[in-house]
């Protein structure tokens, strides 16, 4: 999305992209994720990513619901985090494949 704006403006996204992660990662940690940056990748792609899963239909009214949807679809990605690390890419790999039906 920073890629459609000035170069200066880009610039000030990314910055400010970056310093929404850290905090994202810093309250991952705190919540007591023990590699933060895995899970609030994904995180972060989710909620990047909202407006082609959430269904917005242009209605205000709407937003406060969806927000909703949005940090509880996140926090049940960062409490599986925190359940097993099974959002770190070592830990995919150890998992046994699902039994096809």
């Amino acid at each position: 999305m920073a890629g459609t704006l000035p170069p200066q403006g880009r610039a000030e996204a990314d910055q400010l992209m970056e310093l929404h992660e850290r905090i994202l990662v810093a309250a991952a940690l705190e919540m007591g994720v023990r590699s933060a940056q895995p899970p609030v990748s994904i995180v972060v792609t989710l909620l990047e990513g909202a407006t082609r899963w959430n269904g917005w239909t242009g209605d205000d009214e709407q937003l406060p619901g969806l927000a909703n949807r949005a940090v509880h679809l996140a926090g049940l990605l960062l409490e599986e985090a925190v359940a097993d690390d099974a959002l770190l890419p070592v830990a995919i790999a150890r998992r046994p494949p699902v039994p096809s039906a």
